[in-house]
């Protein structure tokens, strides 16, 4: 029973979909500046849409993945769930997650989300198996849980403060996955798809992904130019964050240690995102005095 019910959270990429969830709160934080009860439907709701399209790409890739040894051992290739029930759970996913999002939250939030998995199992699953460059258009799937959460508070998707929120997660991503292509080479060459290390050498994608990093790193920089913080201790951490990030990763400027930056530098990165997501829901909840919060709590 335990290898079945792994073998579940294993289709449903549980790690991948957390931090889906966990944007989709910050987004919803950010929009309505305290946690209320109406952060569950779009909480719920992504997370079981992600789930759905996590399980979903298990089935296109199925076949790809029974040629790499880093998903041989996943639950399709060898047969721990069927065909017929990986589809089941995908559809019962796909459905809960849309009634939950559309009953809960609303139809902006909905068809977001519903936008979401059509360019993951689309678009992008699509484009990854005829070009190297599919993660930069691809990206734009980690830029919509956030703006599902801010529109689940009836919040304008107009405001330049989700805007520029979620195109950083848009930038992130691209270092992010490109980090992990490099640490799992092999396995994505003998995949068949085509990758960026047959095109580049290591030197030279550890100089194009710290261009990305260093990107990612300024747009965090622009929050406090578009409203998102108010405080100037706020500020004053995502400059700390920056410069942190920045510095870490200049190792993959240095081609004798770029193959040890590699593996810093995907740390790094996700732990800057995280950081940020924290900060900004930290300094929501604090900026906004007790007397409002309870206010807007009883109001919604």
């Amino acid at each position: 029973m335990k290898q079945i019910i792994k073998a579940y959270l294993d289709l449903a990429k549980i790690r991948i979909t957390t931090l889906s969830t966990a944007s989709c709160i910050t987004g919803y934080i950010i929009g309505a500046g305290v946690i209320d009860r109406g952060i569950i439907a779009p909480t719920l709701g992504i997370f079981l849409l992600a789930c759905s399209a996590c399980t979903l790409n298990h089935i296109q890739d199925r076949n790809i993945d029974a040629r790499m040894n880093r998903t041989q051992t996943r639950p399709l290739p060898l047969g721990i769930i069927s065909l017929q029930a990986a589809w089941i759970y995908t559809i019962i996913l796909f459905l809960a997650g849309s009634f939950i999002l559309y009953r809960g939250a609303n139809a902006i939030a909905l068809a977001l989300g519903l936008i979401a998995l059509v360019w993951y199992n689309g678009i992008y699953a699509a484009l990854k198996r005829v070009t190297s460059l599919a993660v930069i258009p691809g990206s734009i799937i980690g830029a919509i849980p956030p703006l599902v959460g801010w529109a689940a508070t009836g919040q304008p998707l107009s405001d330049p403060r989700i805007i520029i929120f979620s195109f950083l997660l848009f930038i992130w991503q691209i270092p992010h996955f490109w980090l992990l292509l490099i640490r799992y080479k092999k396995d994505y060459e003998e995949s068949g798809l085509p990758t960026l290390t047959r095109i580049f050498s290591l030197p030279q994608l550890g100089r194009i992904i710290f261009i990305w990093t260093v990107a990612t790193a300024l747009i965090g920089l622009l929050l406090p130019l578009y409203n998102e913080v108010y405080h100037p201790l706020v500020s004053g951490s995502l400059v700390i964050m920056a410069v942190w990030l920045i510095f870490t990763c200049s190792n993959l400027l240095i081609p004798s240690r770029v193959t040890f930056a590699f593996r810093n530098a995907f740390r790094n990165i996700n732990i800057f995102i995280l950081l940020v997501m924290i900060v900004l829901v930290l300094e929501r909840l604090l900026y906004f005095t007790p007397a409002h919060q309870l206010t807007v709590f009883l109001e919604r």
